[in-house]
């Protein structure tokens, strides 16, 4: 979603980056509700910022509503489009991911190597 969202990073630069941007060994699927600590940087907060959004989810809404909730979305010049019933759990999930992609786009360009796991992150 990052590459059609017009990212310049390919996404997996983003997996296990800091204390929050990690993923879930579950499924091979990233689950940024994992997170511990302190965010490293502006991007690593982008991460927990998200988290915590999804962690939300299951605190506003009764039924099952969490980091793993599907829904529909569009693409466009303008950016990301929800495309469910809005106050919906699928729609407030979307709304979580629409404002990660975007707030991510602004400070990726502070991603750093250092804090990327490939990079020596957290092995030492």
């Amino acid at each position: 979603m990052l590459a059609s969202a017009g990212s310049e990073h390919e996404a997996e630069s983003f997996f296990e980056y800091g204390c929050w941007c990690s993923s879930s060994p579950r499924a091979n699927r990233h689950d940024f509700t994992k997170g511990r600590s302190q965010p490293v940087d502006e991007l690593d907060k982008v991460c927990r910022d998200a988290a915590y959004c999804h962690m939300c989810l299951k605190l506003d809404f009764e039924e099952e509503c969490d980091f793993y909730q599907n829904y529909n979305y569009t693409l466009s010049s303008e950016g990301m489009n929800c495309a469910e019933q809005e106050g919906s759990c699928a729609w407030a999930a979307c709304q979580c991911d629409r404002n990660f992609i975007s707030e991510l786009r602004n400070v990726e360009h502070l991603w750093k190597a250092r804090n990327n796991v490939r990079g020596g992150f957290g092995t030492g």
